[in-house]
């Protein structure tokens, strides 16, 4: 979704999954013969926060996030950042259109009509997840507000972290088994399920066809059914 620039490249890549109830972080390097592996793996719990006190959240997130990167190994290499899906807008939109220039300019010209907030006020993201025929293309747009990315942003300041890229969890999620030819061509779902939400991509063909995120998590379920919408 956002990507930084100048930074160098590295063989380690750590991965943070960013989420309302805990924190994850993976560090994985290239090994001999190019096999991926795992070098560090660590979690923390966000702490509850006051109901619509967005200011609590940020702050607990931030606390979890530094109590996972004190577990966690110290080289981190090249980070991303997964955004939590149900914190961004994301949706694929056809335009009669198969030119890049001209996608880019659709996309952007009509944008208001597929984002709840001001287009002023909204970092946009997307790519052509497909072209059908010589005049159609079907393209995954992704939008976030620009005051909740630079928070975002602030928040791993507070940390250290410094990210390389910002993308959303359940896409990154999704984009790497279809790259690992999980399904075999075959249609799958990726489900995250976490304490309070949970997370869905759908892969056709290897390529991300549907994401969206539930508000019904492990503690829902462990509260029965009357506890689910």
């Amino acid at each position: 979704m956002v990507k930084q620039a100048g930074k160098k490249k590295s063989g380690t890549v750590t991965g943070i999954e960013y989420g309302r109830s805990m924190v994850r972080v993976a560090t994985l390097s290239l090994g001999r013969g190019g096999r991926v592996q795992v070098r560090s793996l660590s979690a923390a719990s966000v702490k509850p926060a006051r109901p619509g006190v967005v200011e609590d959240l940020r702050e607990a997130r931030i606390q979890a996030l530094k109590e996972a990167l004190s577990k966690h190994q110290r080289d981190l290499g090249t980070v991303i950042v997964g955004a939590s899906r149900d914190e961004v807008v994301s949706r694929f939109v056809s335009l009669p259109s198969g030119e890049a220039a001209e996608i880019r300019d659709m996309l952007f010209f009509d944008v208001e009509r597929h984002i709840p907030f001001s287009p002023d006020d909204a970092e946009i993201s997307y790519r052509i997840v497909e072209q059908v025929g010589a005049n159609e293309s079907r393209v995954l747009m992704v939008a976030s507000k620009r005051s909740d990315l630079y928070h975002l942003l602030d928040d791993l300041d507070k940390t250290g972290v410094q990210p390389d890229r910002i993308d959303v969890d359940v896409h990154g999620c999704g984009y790497s088994f279809a790259r690992n030819g999980v399904g075999n061509g075959e249609p799958f779902a990726v489900l995250d399920l976490d304490l309070k939400s949970s997370r869905m991509s759908l892969i056709v063909d290897n390529v991300l066809r549907f994401s969206r995120a539930i508000h019904i998590g492990v503690g829902s379920l462990k509260e029965g059914d009357s506890a689910l919408p």
